[in-house]
Formats: C-alpha cells, structure tokens, sequence
C-alpha cells in the first residue's frame, strides 16, 4: 500500500512539475509564434492633432486568397481643450482610427473608439477602453495593414495609456 501511495506521489508530482514547466516556458517567451497572426503594442503616446497619424504597421504574405482581420484594442482618454464640437449642450471630445490595407481603407472608415461623452471637463483624464475590427478578403501574396489615428477636432487631447493591434490571415 505504501508503494502504489509512493508511486501516485512521484506520478503527481511528475505531471505538476512538467505542467509548471510547460507554462513557465510559454509566458518567459512572452511572444505570439503562430504563422498567420501578426501583433503590435506600444505604450503611452498622445497627440492635438486632427490629421490622420500613424500608430501601428505591419507587412506579411498570405500563402492564399482569404480574410485578413485587424483588431484594434486601447486603453487611454480624450480632453476636450477646443471647445470643439457639442454633444447634448456639453464639449464634446473624441478619438478616431482607421486601418488602411495596402493604402486602401477599410470600411466602414474612421471609427470613434474613446470619447469624453460631453461629460468631462478639460481637468479630468478619466481612462476608458475601446476595440473594433475591420475585415476584408485579400488575393495571395504580400500586404501591408496600417492603423492611423486622431483627434475629431484639432488640438483636442488624444491620450493612449496603451494599445494592442492584431493582424490574423490566411
């Protein structure tokens, strides 16, 4: 009985042990390795403007026709300091992206992820989080996605904490 209690232990602790080591190698890497999955982070950036900038490029190949799907995740805020455009009597503020696939933007074109929602006065940075995706089929062969951003109105605050931007393809 004190053998087969012996040999269930060492087979329990065999399998945590080769688990913990699995998983431990997995998140030291910290990295996605799949073939058709592209990602981009950044951390804090922010911008007054209200032309289109560049956040975010990637390139890669299908190896043939199929979807491409760019979801775009962030976490930041908007300040109206213009005292741009109203929303229900009150300032209103927002943030806009769009993706462009091999220089053609995708529909349904700029896309309001953070806004201030006529609330919030110029003082208060209240972080909020947003994410949309735009898909499309695409031929074989090499692509480029490019995410832009930018103020609704020009010298509001346009404040990303963080942002994530994955690109899956055939």
């Amino acid at each position: 009985m004190i053998t087969r209690r012996r040999g269930a232990l060492v087979a329990a602790v065999a399998v945590a042990v080769g688990v913990g080591a699995a998983v431990g190698a997995w998140a030291s890497s910290g990295t996605v390795n799949e073939p058709f999955v592209e990602v981009d982070s950044g951390g804090a950036v922010d911008t007054p403007t209200g032309t289109f900038l560049g956040l975010s490029s990637q390139s890669f190949t299908t190896v043939g026709a199929g979807p491409v799907v760019v979801r775009v995740a962030v976490y930041g805020y908007e300040r109206d300091l213009n005292s741009g455009g109203v929303f229900v009597g009150k300032n209103y503020a927002a943030m806009q992206f769009r993706v462009l696939l091999d220089g053609t933007t995708l529909s349904p074109g700029a896309t309001t992820m953070l806004d201030n929602t006529g609330k919030i006065g110029v003082g208060a940075a209240r972080p909020t989080a947003g994410m949309f995706q735009w898909s499309r089929t695409v031929p074989a062969g090499p692509h480029t996605v490019a995410v832009q951003w930018r103020n609704l109105h020009t010298w509001d605050e346009a404040t990303l904490k963080r942002w994530t931007v994955v690109v899956q393809h055939a």
